[in-house]
């Protein structure tokens, strides 16, 4: 995979990337709701463009182990 992508990011600049939390929430002893926002600057911009914003929510689990 990574043959594959390395050709994209030789031409193409990663813009910076910018996180974050919206919500850290306990759901039981062990599992955690964990809410964020992730955007990018666009190449050549100096501010986040709202239409790239990508909205994530995981489910943390904590094992024994």
């Amino acid at each position: 995979m990574l043959s594959h992508l390395a050709p994209i990011f030789l031409t193409h600049p990663t813009p910076p990337y910018i996180s974050k939390v919206k919500e850290v929430r306990l759901l039981k002893n062990n599992h955690v709701l964990l809410r964020t926002i992730v955007a990018i600057v666009p190449p050549g911009k100096k501010d986040l463009n709202p239409e790239l914003n990508a909205h994530q929510t995981l489910v943390v689990v904590r094992n024994d182990n």
